[in-house]
Parts: structure tokens; sequence; C-alpha cells
């Protein structure tokens, strides 16, 4: 085989792999509906109206060989007055392999999450119940722990009614004008998150300013 060939046999195999890889893409990945329930852990007894926010990850895909763990998609529901929750059917043109475990977050006006370990047990069991307890500690307490307790399983605009839920909390907890100020930053860090993946070519200036505006517009 003289070189001329040998070129030409290169190209048509990187171009048949790119192919492949782009067929890979158009088929994408997909999930049915998960259905759970959101339980008081003590007690058994089911938690109404629970913001309920799942996420599947992904990973590795790529026509080029690199490959790592990233979020696929969110899907947000409400548990109704049984505590179950399910969740759509959708589907994502992507290149990647779903992760067999989902990720659950939940949250409830005055209620905390139990071991976030122990969730994650659980579905790798096929179990997609989600307990939760009554907080029981100081109102500062409560305030620091929805600071730093935020749904971070999700993005995108599906999550920012959680987002508000817990901002409407914290406002309502808010007792000093550093706090004020915290709920603030909050709903900030908030905007972002909700906005990720959305800068695109914009300069970050422009996209920090769209934040502040879409942070005072959402979260009052």
């Amino acid at each position: 085989m003289n070189l001329r060939t040998s070129v030409r046999t290169a190209i048509i195999s990187i171009t048949c792999a790119a192919l492949g890889a782009m067929a890979s893409c158009a088929t994408g990945v997909s999930s049915g509906p998960i259905s759970g329930q959101v339980l008081e852990e003590a007690t058994n007894r089911p938690i109404p109206d629970a913001w309920v926010v799942v996420r599947w990850d992904g990973g590795g895909g790529s026509m080029f060989g690199h490959g790592s763990t990233y979020g696929v998609h969110v899907e947000v529901t409400r548990s109704g007055a049984d505590g179950r929750f399910k969740t759509k059917p959708w589907k994502e043109e992507v290149s990647t392999k779903l992760s067999p475990i989902y990720l659950m977050y939940a949250y409830k006006r005055g209620y905390e999450r139990i071991d976030t370990q122990k969730e994650i047990d659980r579905v790798e069991a096929g179990d997609n119940r989600i307990f939760m307890k009554p907080f029981n500690g100081t109102r500062e307490e409560r305030f620091a722990y929805l600071l730093s307790d935020r749904p971070t399983t999700g993005w995108g605009r599906l999550v920012l009614p959680v987002f508000q839920a817990i901002y409407a909390e914290l406002s309502n907890l808010a007792a000093s004008q550093d706090e004020m100020e915290k709920a603030r930053r909050y709903a900030i860090s908030a905007s972002n998150q909700v906005l990720l993946f959305m800068q695109g070519s914009r300069r970050h200036d422009e996209f920090t300013r769209e934040i502040q505006d879409f942070s005072k517009e959402n979260f009052k």
C-alpha cells in the first residue's frame, strides 16, 4: 500500500467514525416517567405539596474520546396529597450514556432532607421514596440551613419555582439587614443557576447584568 492509499484509507476511517458518532448523537437519550413518594422519616406519613427535582447524568460519548459525567436533563414536579410524585417522560438529542442512578431533591417549608447517600442507595435498589423530617432547630439555624441546602441537582428555568419557594421562606425568616442581604445574594446565586449555560457569546459583564435583572424580577 503506497502513501496516497494509506492517507485515503485513514481519512475514510476517520470520516466513518465521525459519522457514527453523529448518528449516535441523533439517536439521543431518554427516560420514561419516574414515580415516587415523599414521606416523613419517623412516621411514614405522606408529605404533600413538596417540590421534587430529579436529575439524570450522562458521561462519555464524545467523538474525540474525552468523557466526563455531567447533567443531561432535569424534571421538576410536586407531590400530591398522598405524597406521591411523577415526572414526565423526556428525550434529549445528545450523544452520551445515561447513568443508571438519577439524583432526587425535595423541598418543603419547615422540613429538612435526610442524608443524600441514603437516597442514592434507595434509587440503586429501585426505591424512589424521599424521606424528610420536620426541622426542629432555631430560626437562625433554619435560615443557615436554607442558605446551604439548595437544589444543586437542578438547573434551568424549570427549577425557578423551587428557588422562589426557598427564597420566600428565607425572606420570611430574615430578621436583620445582614440576613436580608444574604437572602438577596441567594437570589442572585439562584438566578445564575437558573440561567446556567445561557451565556453563549455574551460578555461576562453583560451576562452578570442579566442575572441581576432576572433576580430583581423573579425574587421579590
